[in-house]
Parts: C-alpha cells; sequence; structure tokens
C-alpha cells in the first residue's frame, strides 16, 4: 500500500485504513506501528552517483603510485567519512572494481565518525588488474532507504591475478 510522504512523519507512525463498500459502514483495521525514516544516507538523491558521500579513502601511496598485485602482501585499509543521517544499523556495501563486499552494520556508538576497515587481500586478488579501478561504497539503512553509489575512487593496479589452487580430496 502507497502512502503519501506529506502524510507521515519521522519517527513512530500508527496506520490503518478504511475499507469502504457501497451500502455498509466503513470498517477501521487494527493500527499498525511503523518506523518512518525520510532522509537518505549521505542526502537526498537525484544522480547515479551521490554528491553528499565523500569517496572512500584509501591509502595516500596507492592514490598516486597504485598498486602491484605481485608485491602485495596484505590487506587495504579504507576509511568512510561519516556522512549526512548516519544512523545505527546502516548496512553498508563496498565495491572494488565488480566485486562487492558487505560490511557489518553500524553500531550506535559509531554514529558520527568516520568508518574505518580493510578490504581483503583476497579480494583485491581476485579483481585483478584495472588500469582504472573504481572503489566505492553505498549505504542501505535500516528502514530501506539507499545511498546510491558515492563517487568512486579510481586507482590502477598492475600485475597478473595470482593463480587458483584447487584440491580435490577423495
Amino acid at each position: 500500500m502507497h502512502v503519501p510522504r506529506q502524510l507521515l512523519y519521522p519517527g513512530l507512525n500508527n496506520l490503518h485504513y478504511r475499507l469502504l463498500r457501497p451500502g455498509q459502514h466503513p470498517r477501521r483495521s487494527l493500527p499498525c506501528q511503523v518506523a518512518v525514516k525520510l532522509d537518505c544516507p549521505g542526502g537526498a538523491v537525484d544522480t547515479a552517483d551521490n554528491p553528499g558521500l565523500a569517496p572512500l579513502h584509501l591509502p595516500a601511496s596507492l592514490r598516486q603510485h597504485g598498486l602491484d598485485l605481485q608485491h602485495l602482501e596484505q590487506d587495504v585499509a579504507f576509511r568512510i567519512a561519516p556522512y549526512r543521517h548516519m544512523a545505527p544499523g546502516d548496512a553498508i556495501t563496498l565495491r572494488w572494481a565488480d566485486l562487492r563486499l558487505d560490511l557489518a552494520p553500524l553500531p550506535a556508538d559509531a554514529v558520527g565518525t568516520a568508518v574505518n576497515g580493510v578490504i581483503p587481500r583476497e579480494v583485491i586478488l581476485e579483481a585483478g588488474s584495472d588500469d582504472r579501478l573504481q572503489a566505492s561504497y553505498c549505504i542501505l539503512d535500516r528502514v530501506g532507504n539507499s545511498s546510491h553509489w558515492a563517487p568512486p575512487a579510481c586507482l590502477r593496479v598492475r600485475g597478473e591475478r595470482l593463480p587458483r589452487h584447487f584440491y580435490t580430496y577423495s
């Protein structure tokens, strides 16, 4: 059922409907309490990218010199700057090339602070080399509002993908 935005307010809303049948008295449904959050993470979005979100912050050496897969020995750190309408339970999905990585939901004590984490070495190796690899993130809040993707951070990734080793057991 669609409820016009102007009839709702942020917070808990009590909703009900009335069933009207010709020749009968209107019947009212039981009320249903619904949590409403009208603000999208990062602010209102009119484009494919969300200008209200900062690009994914990667180490300065990677942004300047790129990344060499042959010499990658550890995970890569990242930081997401605090964003408008940051809230507990926000689910952040990180995109490294075409691969996705879901982060744990945002705890209440992290609201208003930067989100720090690492991109696993295995994900980076799986994505392989790319002259203009794009890394970004999007946010889905606890009521389903999507931020769309943050403007991408671009970097050069050199080197060949390391061969995968498959093991069979009999």
